[in-house]
């Protein structure tokens, strides 16, 4: 199947991607075992660090100091195999020039970075979980580095991300690759980083051919950008292989997320959540004071727009875990989420998945709306289901609930969407057995009646009140995509 973006690239990315069909690239080296000082980049003499050869693309693109021209010739980073270690202290940085500056950030226009990790094979159609022995290009947090007591920032290995220089001049990280890494989440001491890559504000990009494991919270991030994020494995999550979340007018959101297998990840495969994640919940540590990050504006009204396409999304039923393989939730509440975003529009296309042996195979809820936030929430959601093999998930094929539908221990201490429509549509008998919830008030308010005024359309046929969800077992007749 052919996918198209709606890619709406500024004049100089359109500029870089001209250039890609039409001029040589500018090839950098990195390896491991290089020296750390007398690199230069060339094959002979590559770079140590892939800090060192990203600090030379910057030059090569934007030019070195004030008033300098760069140069619109695609760049490529070739890193060969071996482990590259990530640290986010600055004095900790400039001490050992064999370290990583973290997170690792990508705001070089028109830029591959290629590791040397070559998967291990065909499985089943889709990515192993292995690579070849001896290709393995690693990226992982240094050795005894925890985040600083009392520091809730979210800490990524990587960074796709517009920012602007000391200068004051803009460095995007349009039509960036990132392809060919084993990014894992420990380090000698079982210390977990949060997010293996984290995508905002940048158009164009791709994610693929990347294994990620044992990553702390999600591997891969997406914040408001458009790109895709493909042939990829993630397993063993703190929680997920995949976050997408919302945009907004002058920051549009488009993910495409295909091919992948995420498996054994401890609250699921992929979520997609309508509202957008604050910027001041990153810490950029190491990065801190040599590039300012461009923020979200503050706009009200956000979006989603999300195509999950031929995706093995199967086994996340780790005891304890929420266990969907996809979650489309409305809000991210105590997440970062911005509290003047009380509406959100998705839209979301799931075709040709595999749904196994979750616990729950898709998830369509409010998320993680607290009721300690007093404004009132609402959504619009279209959700299309073609052509999914769903099954074998041991509590539902799936649940439509505009309150949490997984994962709220507590159910009295989460808010209910109010004035919300859900027009959700599948194939065939892909969602047979789905339960759902739509309570004309709020249960947990009364003797107080509080209308929650939401519709819920499955197949054209409006649903009101509760149903249990009947599990849907795998057979014979079940076809893999």
């Amino acid at each position: 199947m052919t996918t198209r973006l709606p890619i709406a690239l500024g004049l100089f990315s359109m500029l870089v991607a001209a250039a890609a069909h039409s001029a040589t690239p500018t090839t950098l080296y990195v390896s491991a075992t290089a020296e750390p000082a007398g690199g230069n980049g060339s094959q002979g003499h590559p770079y140590r660090t892939i800090t060192s050869a990203l600090d030379r693309a910057r030059c090569i693109r934007y030019g070195c100091g004030p008033g300098a021209h760069g140069s619109v010739t695609p760049i490529v980073i070739r890193v060969l195999p071996g482990t590259y270690l990530v640290s986010w202290l600055p004095d900790r940085v400039a001490a050992d020039p064999t370290l990583e500056r973290g997170p690792i950030l990508m705001n070089v226009s028109g830029t591959t970075l290629a590791g040397s990790t070559v998967n291990a094979g065909d499985d089943g159609g889709f990515p192993s979980d292995l690579a070849v022995p001896g290709t393995e290009t690693e990226i992982r947090p240094v050795d005894g580095e925890e985040p600083v007591t009392g520091n809730d920032q979210v800490r990524s290995l990587m960074l796709i991300h517009a920012t602007h220089d000391a200068h004051g001049r803009a460095e995007r990280g349009d039509g960036t690759v990132v392809r060919g890494f084993l990014f894992d989440g420990r380090n000698d001491s079982e210390d977990q980083v949060d997010e293996a890559i984290a995508v905002r504000l940048v158009q164009g990009y791709a994610v693929t051919g990347n294994l990620f494991r044992t990553i702390g919270f999600i591997g891969v991030q997406a914040g408001p950008s458009i790109g895709a994020i493909t042939g990829n494995s993630a397993v063993d999550s703190g929680c997920l292989a995949v976050g997408v979340n919302g945009g907004s007018k002058s920051a549009p959101q488009h993910t495409v997320v295909t091919n992948n297998s995420f498996m054994r990840n401890f609250c699921g495969g992929i979520i997609v959540l309508g509202d957008s994640v604050m910027l001041e919940g990153y810490d950029i540590g190491a990065q801190a004071g040599l590039f300012t990050l461009d923020a979200l504006p503050n706009e009200t009204l956000t979006s989603v727009a999300t195509e999950i396409i031929g995706n093995r999304l199967s086994n996340n039923d780790v005891p304890g875990g929420d266990g969907f393989g996809v979650r489309i939730g409305i809000y991210s509440g105590s997440f970062g989420m911005n509290p003047a975003q009380t509406f959100t529009q998705m839209n979301v296309l799931m075709k040709s998945n595999e749904v196994r042996d979750n616990l729950v195979g898709i998830v369509v809820d409010s998320a993680f709306l607290s009721r300690d936030l007093v404004q009132t929430f609402s959504a619009r959601v279209n959700a299309t289901f073609i052509d999914n093999d769903v099954c074998g998930n041991d509590d539902a094929p799936a649940i439509f609930d505009f309150v949490a539908g997984v994962g709220a221990s507590d159910p009295t201490s989460v808010k209910y969407l109010q004035n919300s429509t859900y027009w959700l549509t599948y194939s065939g008998h892909d969602l047979d057995g789905f339960g759902y919830n739509n309570p004309a008030s709020d249960p947990y308010l009364l003797p107080a009646v509080t209308p929650l005024n939401n519709t819920l359309r499955v197949n054209g046929v409006s649903l009101h009140g509760t149903r249990s969800a009947t599990p849907r077992p795998c057979t014979d007749d079940n076809a893999r995509h």
